[in-house]
């Protein structure tokens, strides 16, 4: 079901999609998968996904970390991984 609520969202190709986690019943190849299609078929449109996936945050082209209801960083999903403890740690533990 997830994955059939998620094709029709991109099918409808709005010019912006919110979509919360829509890979948390995949595997990690499909992930990746369903990682790239998004990024592909929402070039150029506005996306706004929320999760915790480093596969799905390292296809956006920006990350807004959110810590205690406050906007405590905004860059490429790698810059964060690198320079950001708080944000290393959410995705990658």
């Amino acid at each position: 079901r997830q994955r059939v609520a998620l094709a029709r969202a991109l099918a409808a190709d709005r010019g912006v999609l919110v979509v919360h986690d829509p890979t948390t019943a995949v595997d990690a190849a499909t992930e990746a998968r369903i990682a790239a299609g998004i990024r592909r078929a929402r070039t150029g449109r506005t996306t706004v996904l929320i999760t915790s996936s480093p596969a799905l945050l390292a296809a956006t082209d920006r990350v807004v970390l959110v810590d205690g209801g406050t906007i405590t960083a905004e860059a490429p999903h790698e810059d964060l991984v690198r320079d950001h403890p708080v944000y290393r740690t959410a995705v990658l533990t």
